[in-house]
């Protein structure tokens, strides 16, 4: 087992005796009973604007209860909000500083299970076990870090542990001070030695050199003058970092910690400058403090090393190929200039075998494709590098961050079409949707045509593995339907099941319109046919409510006639309004977020989901945190529920449906209204797992970082690639004049096909 060691990357740093006066948070008080909370003083703090800065807040009074802490930023520019509460590590030290005074006291490290729940469970575990206790702070150096819980205290530790894999997250960085990982000698080689990076480096020296490459599993938030004592210790003659009198962990426990806190700050669209914070905590009594601190946000100096989050198995047919996109993450964002490697585990340039496999840099495509009479299980390692040369060789396997994938190849089986649809009794002239369900070989891309009886009703590509056909039937009689897939580059088409659709009489559905309502006018939707004449009015809220009315005309209900949906503008609760597009009837009235809110609500209504029916996507209005929600009629629940951008942005979130691929399979764009970025964010809502997170396709800017107008979002016509593009609009203008269109595929939002 290789050492856990930090001779990777820890090179020695010049340092002197004096430190800087700012620091990360003033030494904790002694505990003793006071009237009131005592917060010790945070530091004015720069960062990294592409990054959130993570900030410890302390109550050092005897606490009672639990401290329970909020925070608000005088600039929209920047955001706050407080961490959820969570697992602390509490280590006893005790120790010589380098005066040669003993000294003994408590750090407390807030461990981040979200972030690297591996890491975490094996700290808990660990602790628990009394396994850090006797272990020593071997390991410091000044202005850089200090390292303990080797085995044998030292470097050179044989290992207690297997190995963990490493846990990369790119919001948990070194772009703040005192942070908690895993030191290492190779990638994924995590077993018991942690480190603590110093706390009150300027951004200029903060070790960003390591982001990516260390596991963060938490960070310090008590004891920063014990912390100090183990770093300035005195160290051996001639080495640099090793401590001739380390400081000891006596204890060390997790415990639910009630006093402390931690704030995540981030920066809006690429936002540089300062904001005021103001943190505020109550005790358990109900006794109140306050106190500010400056965050500024910067360029980021650091050039980040790009990774790759774990990889699906990826199951092939024996003798074909299968694509797959890696799931990278660049904070650079200079994907051009990636080099991708797949070796074998244990030496990324060997050569697989039973399977071929290469990546394109361009796309960062995975192509994996098995020898013909193979089958059975693979191991592939697969690697990504910048052009930073951190380890000496630009070609070493050092410079790569790395993942091992499973590659499962199966016997080759016949392709298989699987036609399902929406409803199979039906009115003439309603809508019907059919679903044609492709697998098996040769079946990630093609054609597919949907027929009733030798009529063409209509064709769509293959997307997902499914191919999706809304149409409708003008003849009443028992209608056979069945589809037709043919693989791209072949003429052999592959038939499915039939399906018998009984169509009776019935009358056509009647065309619907609705305008939405302008601020200032009362709040009265009026519906009218496809002729212009009125059918129906509707009241959605009282008459006293001026801030606009927002409408979206669809099926909701199932029933192939499209119904009204209303929410209100800016200074309305978030309530959904429901009404029949028969007779206009209120048929439903949903609170979709907190009842107390009133920043009004943005509204689309497509069928997100592929169910032959619309569901209602509704993102909060401006005040409101990025909240987003598709909610279905028909099974009356939420079905999708989450925050689009850091939950403490207050612009609102302004929402979309759009079938970008042109296959009637829809998309949720989002977008931050006023005093947001322009980031356009694309998420995937069909999940089959029943999580209410959908899943992201990506997100990219449609305009200058620093701009706060805010924007619309929509698609436009389907182009030759058969891909539409997405437009942006000005964010208070009804124009239809697009700003911008953005090419999903050059965005990375889909891969190239």
């Amino acid at each position: 087992m290789p050492f856990r060691a930090l001779s990777r990357w820890l090179k020695p740093r010049t340092s002197g005796n004096a430190r800087p006066t700012a620091r990360l948070t003033a030494e904790a008080l002694e505990g003793r009973e006071m009237p009131a909370v005592t917060l010790a003083s945070i530091a004015d703090n720069t960062f990294a604007n592409n990054k959130p800065l993570f900030v410890p807040v302390q109550n050092t009074a005897t606490v009672n209860g639990t401290t329970t802490f909020t925070a608000s930023s005088a600039n929209a520019g920047i955001n706050v909000s407080v961490l959820p509460a969570g697992q602390t590590l509490k280590l006893d030290v005790s120790g010589v500083d380098n005066t040669g005074a003993a000294f003994t006291g408590t750090i407390t490290i807030r461990l981040f299970a979200d972030a690297a729940p591996l890491a975490v469970q094996r700290i808990v575990d660990l602790a628990n076990a009394g396994f850090y206790d006797g272990k020593t702070f071997f390991r410091t150096q000044d202005n850089f870090v200090i390292q303990g819980g080797s085995s044998n205290n030292t470097a050179a530790d044989p290992g207690t542990q297997p190995n963990l894999v490493d846990e990369y997250n790119a919001e948990f960085t070194f772009n703040s001070h005192g942070m908690v990982a895993f030191a290492n000698a190779v990638d994924d080689a995590n077993g018991t030695q942690f480190f603590i990076t110093d706390i009150d480096q300027p951004l200029a020296t903060r070790p960003q050199f390591l982001n990516f490459n260390h596991t963060i599993f938490g960070q310090l938030t008590s004891g920063f003058d014990v912390f100090e004592k183990i770093i300035q210790g005195t160290v051996k003659s001639g080495t640099t970092d090793q401590a001739q009198n380390p400081a000891v962990i006596t204890d060390a426990t997790i415990i639910t910690d009630k006093a402390n806190g931690v704030l995540k700050v981030t920066a809006t669209g690429g936002f540089t400058g300062n904001s005021d914070i103001t943190v505020n905590a109550v005790d358990g009594d109900g006794v109140s403090k306050e106190i500010k601190f400056r965050a500024t946000a910067a360029l980021d100096p650091s050039d980040d090393r790009p990774f790759l989050n774990p990889i699906p198995a990826i199951t092939v047919e024996s003798g074909s190929s299968k694509i797959v996109t890696l799931p990278l993450v660049n904070l650079d964002g200079d994907n051009a200039n990636l080099t991708y490697r797949v070796g074998v585990p244990g030496n990324l340039f060997g050569t697989p075998a039973n399977v071929s496999a290469s990546v394109n840099a361009a796309t960062g495509e995975l192509t994996v494709t098995a020898n013909s009479g193979f089958t059975g299980s693979v191991q592939l390692l697969v690697g990504v590098r910048d052009n930073t040369d951190r380890v000496g060789s630009l070609g070493s396997a050092q410079n790569f961050d790395t993942e091992v994938v499973t590659v499962n190849v199966v016997a080759q089986g016949p392709t298989s079409v699987l036609l399902g649809a929406s409803r199979t009794t039906a009115q003439t002239n309603r809508t019907v949707l059919l679903t044609a369900t492709v697998s098996g070989m040769n079946s990630a891309s093609g054609q597919v045509r949907f027929l009733d009886g030798a009529t063409v009703l209509g064709s769509a590509r293959v997307l997902d593995g499914r191919a999706l056909l809304t149409t409708s039937f003008a003849t009443a009689s028992t209608h056979a339907i069945t589809a037709e897939f043919t693989p791209t580059g072949s003429s052999t088409p592959t038939t499915s099941n039939t399906v018998s659709i009984i169509v009776a009489t019935g009358t056509a559905p009647e065309q619907l319109t609705a305008q939405a309502i302008p601020a200032g006018n009362l709040p009265v939707v009026i519906a009218k046919n496809a002729d212009g004449s009125q059918r129906f009015t509707a009241q959605p809220f009282e008459v006293s409510f001026t801030g606009g009315v927002r409408v979206a005309v669809a099926d909701v209900t199932g029933d192939g006639q499209r119904d009204v949906i209303a929410v209100p503008g800016f200074g309305g609760g978030p309530f959904i309004k429901i009404y029949d597009g028969v007779d206009g009837s209120l048929l439903r009235t949903v609170p979709i977020f907190e009842e107390t809110f009133r920043g009004g609500l943005y509204v689309d209504v497509k069928d997100a989901l592929g169910t032959g029916y619309a569901q209602i996507l509704v993102g909060a209005g401006f005040t409101g945190g990025p909240r987003v929600s598709l909610y279905d009629f028909v099974q009356n629940k939420v079905v999708l529920n989450y925050f689009a951008y850091d939950s403490s942005l207050r612009s609102g979130v302004v929402v979309s449906l759009a079938d970008l691929r042109g296959g009637e399979q829809f998309q949720i764009l989002t977008t931050p209204g006023t005093n947001g970025g322009p980031v356009v964010s694309v998420f995937n809502p069909r999940r089959t797992d029943g999580f209410p997170i959908p899943n992201t396709l990506g997100s990219f800017f449609a305009g200058p970082e620093s701009d706060r107008a805010g924007r619309r979002i929509g698609a436009g016509d389907i182009g030759t690639d058969g891909n539409r593009k997405i437009q942006v609009f000005a964010f208070a203008d009804s124009s239809t004049t697009a700003l911008a269109e953005f090419d999903p595929i050059q965005q990375g939002i889909f891969p190239a096909t």
